[in-house]
Formats: structure tokens, C-alpha cells, sequence
């Protein structure tokens, strides 16, 4: 998933950078309008209301709303992503620790293990490991979001089909989410819940 939302963001974020042609036009029409201001004053003999622009009017444009907004959800989808990832291995440390085999006698064997289920519970390790598919769906929804906003921009009729399809998920993954509570032989049931 992060190498799919990575390949969506190295296309994508080149907008938040300033276009290096677009910044040399307008410093040249920036300078073509000084020069001809300097030329007309000169002519008038009022060269002393010569005011050159500061470095701040040579260079102003921004990126659309909407491609800050795309790469933030993108970003931070990553991010999310990435930290699942991670937190997935550092629980796989854990756990494994926690099934290492030392070899000593049957009775310290099973007080070690005691020892460690009883750790792994207080440092809540449980709750940790239920964090890891969450983290996937919050860069799932958010990698969603960048992208509704983008195809916004873009074409509407795109727009609307990739909307349906996300909301018609969005339907499904609610569903499967409220209905074990309401159900309890529902199999759905998610660790979260």
C-alpha cells in the first residue's frame, strides 16, 4: 500500500513546487516593466521617484487549495501506513520474545512465560497490536480523501464514479462495523469493537 500512495505522491507533489519557467517569465516581465518605467522617468527627468520592487513582488504564485490538500491526505496516508509497518515489526519483536524458547527445567520455562504473558498485558500489548489494521484504514481513508479531491479538480464524471465506489465501501465497512454490536453471532466482528 505505501508503495502505491508513494507512486500517487512523486507524481503529484511536483505542484507544491514553484515552477522554475514560470518564476524566470515573471521576473523577466518584472524587469521589462522596470526598465521601461526607469526609461519613462528618465525621459521626464524625475529619476528621483525611482522605487525598484521588493524580492517578495517578483515571485508570487502559490499552488492551488486543492493540491495542498491532496498532498497533505497523501502524506499523512503514508505516514500512517508506514508507522503500521513499523509497529508491525516491533511487535513481531515482542511477540517472539515472548514465544523464545529458553532451555531450562519445565517449572522456570513456565514461570518465564507466566512472567512475560503477564508483562505483555500490563504494558498493553494487546491493545497495540489492534492499533495496527486501524492505522491501515485511517491511511486507507485518507489516501481516499486525497484522491476524491484531486479527480474534484480534475472531471467531474470521474469524480462521481470513484465517489460511488468509495462511498459504496464506506457503506460496507460501517455495516461490518456497527452490525457486531447489534448481532451477537454476527462473524464480523473486528478486535477494535
Amino acid at each position: 500500500f505505501s508503495a502505491i500512495v508513494t507512486a500517487f505522491i512523486i507524481e503529484f507533489y511536483k505542484i507544491l513546487q514553484q515552477d522554475p519557467e514560470v518564476t524566470s517569465d515573471q521576473i523577466l516581465v518584472t524587469i521589462s516593466a522596470q526598465l521601461a518605467d526607469i526609461a519613462m522617468l528618465l525621459r521626464q527627468g524625475n529619476s528621483q521617484n525611482l522605487v525598484m520592487p521588493s524580492a517578495a513582488t517578483l515571485s508570487n504564485s502559490k499552488p492551488p487549495a486543492s493540491a495542498i490538500w491532496v498532498n497533505c491526505f497523501w502524506f499523512s496516508s503514508l505516514v500512517f501506513a508506514l508507522l503500521s509497518a513499523s509497529l508491525g515489526t516491533l511487535v513481531k519483536q515482542w511477540l517472539r520474545r515472548y514465544i523464545a524458547k529458553d532451555y531450562s527445567s519445565a517449572r522456570e520455562r513456565t514461570r518465564l512465560r507466566e512472567h512475560r504473558y503477564h508483562s505483555l498485558i500490563r504494558w498493553m500489548t494487546p491493545h497495540i497490536i489492534t492499533m495496527l489494521p486501524v492505522l491501515l484504514r485511517v491511511a486507507l481513508n485518507l489516501f481516499f480523501a486525497g484522491l476524491v479531491v484531486l479527480l474534484h479538480t480534475l472531471n467531474d464524471a470521474v469524480e462521481i464514479v470513484v465517489i460511488a465506489l468509495v462511498g459504496s465501501w464506506g457503506v460496507v465497512y460501517i455495516a461490518t462495523s456497527v452490525i457486531p454490536s447489534l448481532a451477537l453471532d454476527c462473524p464480523y466482528a473486528s478486535p477494535e469493537a
